[in-house]
């Protein structure tokens, strides 16, 4: 084994050539190597599978090639690599498994060598992802690489998915929990007269406000009056 020989009446056997093998004795010629295999010696009676995390593409090889960046080789005696599932990668030759993206990266294709940071306005809260979510209503993303987005203060807003930061309230509205998409208008009887306020301020005393969303009071004409947070103004009665 090992060893072949061609012709009839040879004085001896010829060994095999690197990339090939002769299983049993009395053999007229040397196979090449599967793929998936190879022989780096001589005279070799069988040949060695790839290891894990290379491939052999062709037969008759003398050695295996490590997979490529992006790729990997689970098992031994691969003829071909496979790709990284999107959501991971390998960032290294020669790879018997791939790498989950970590929590806020995310690897759009197959075949990654390595992950994206989420932009800013998206998240990934799990490993593996890829694509990032936009953020929530409510909530915004001012930074990149996010597993979570944060909820907008109080006094802010954010209507759309995907906001990069929270707008304040109008005036005439108010905002008093966190997480938001949308500001309140003021009742009647109170105001807000700049933006971003977390609650509605009273109207006082000599001025009142009839509808909602207000940014400022009425002051009580000649002949009225209104007691604090009014929503009308009220006659003096004739004496």
């Amino acid at each position: 084994a090992g060893f072949a020989s061609a012709v009839t009446g040879a004085a001896s056997c010829s060994p095999c050539a690197l990339g090939q093998f002769a299983s049993l004795s009395g053999s007229a010629a040397c196979s090449p190597c599967p793929q998936g295999s190879f022989a780096n010696f001589t005279a070799s009676t069988s040949c060695t599978l790839c290891p894990v995390g290379t491939f052999a593409a062709t037969t008759g090889n003398i050695s295996c090639t490590p997979c490529a960046t992006g790729g990997f080789a689970s098992s031994s005696g691969s003829a071909v690599c496979q790709p990284c599932p999107r959501g991971s990668f390998s960032s290294v030759s020669g790879a018997f498994a791939c790498t989950p993206c970590a929590a806020g990266f995310f690897a759009a294709n197959t075949a990654s060598s390595s992950c994206s940071p989420c932009t800013i306005g998206r998240f990934a809260a799990i490993t593996g992802s890829f694509e990032c979510t936009p953020c929530p209503l409510g909530t915004f993303g001012a930074e990149t690489a996010l597993t979570s987005c944060s909820p907008c203060p109080v006094g802010t807003f954010a209507n759309s998915e995907g906001s990069l930061a929270c707008s304040p309230c109008a005036v005439g509205s108010f905002a008093s929990q966190f997480g938001l998409a949308s500001c309140a208008p003021c009742e009647v009887g109170t105001f807000a007269s700049v933006t971003g306020l977390a609650a509605c301020s009273p109207c006082t005393l000599g001025t009142f406000a009839s509808t909602q969303g207000s940014s400022s009071c009425l002051m009580c004409s000649a002949g009225t009056f209104a007691p604090a947070a009014t929503v009308s103004a009220t006659l003096f009665p004739d004496t």
